[in-house]
């Protein structure tokens, strides 16, 4: 399958595509201004297309996810809040367990 996803990245929203992949993952990993998503578009026959530096996933698109956008209470993408309220001030320990 193929897949068009709106992402919000440190530069605004903009669109990633994915070719030719069976699904996207969603994985969460610290970065430079704090915790970042990477979108790893799995394949069976040759190397995952991954993406990095992802704030958010449009709503809209998540449906076409693996797993969930790790998000707060207030639907607001872990990424984007530690990023607006910087990280040591979020605490978003119980948010991450993807388990």
């Amino acid at each position: 399958m193929n897949a068009v996803l709106e992402v919000l990245t440190a530069d605004g929203w903009t669109e990633v595509t994915f070719t030719d992949i069976e699904g996207v993952q969603v994985a969460a990993a610290p970065g430079p201004a704090g915790i970042s998503l990477t979108l790893i578009g799995e394949r069976d026959t040759a190397a995952n297309q991954v993406e990095t530096g992802i704030l958010d996933v449009a709503p809209r698109h998540e449906a076409l996810l693996k797993n969930p956008v790790p998000r707060l209470e207030s639907g607001e993408s872990v990424p984007v809040a530690l990023q607006e309220q910087g990280p040591e001030s979020a605490d978003s320990s119980n948010t991450l367990d993807d388990t």
